[in-house]
């Protein structure tokens, strides 16, 4: 998220987890705007998590990744989620620079 929204997006991460009934916890560098928030709870509730807080996030024009605990949210989740206009650059790049198809890119999905 933009640093300013740091503090919402902070509360946002907070009230969702509370709602799907989850532990959490955050690290990150609210300066930058990068938060780094840890859930536990079973499978189900991380995938209803996933789905609000990525909504919250982008209502703040912020975008959600998840790593580590991706193997909980099995396929109801893409860990990297929607690209926005961001997904036009990134292919641009991958095909300029791996015209073959050689490394993966898993958000190429998006």
């Amino acid at each position: 998220v933009k640093p300013a929204s740091a503090g919402q997006a902070l509360d946002d991460a907070e009230r969702v987890a509370l709602g799907a009934g989850l532990s959490w916890s955050v690290t990150g560098r609210a300066a930058q705007g990068v938060l780094r928030v840890r859930t536990q709870g079973d499978g189900a509730s991380q995938a209803r998590y996933a789905g609000q807080l990525r909504a919250a996030i982008a209502a703040l024009g912020g975008h959600v990744q998840f790593s580590g605990g991706t193997h909980a949210l099995g396929s109801e989740v893409d860990p990297h989620g929607p690209l926005g206009p961001a997904a036009g650059v990134m292919f641009a790049v991958k095909q300029r620079f791996d015209p073959a198809g050689i490394l993966p890119y898993p958000w190429g999905r998006s």
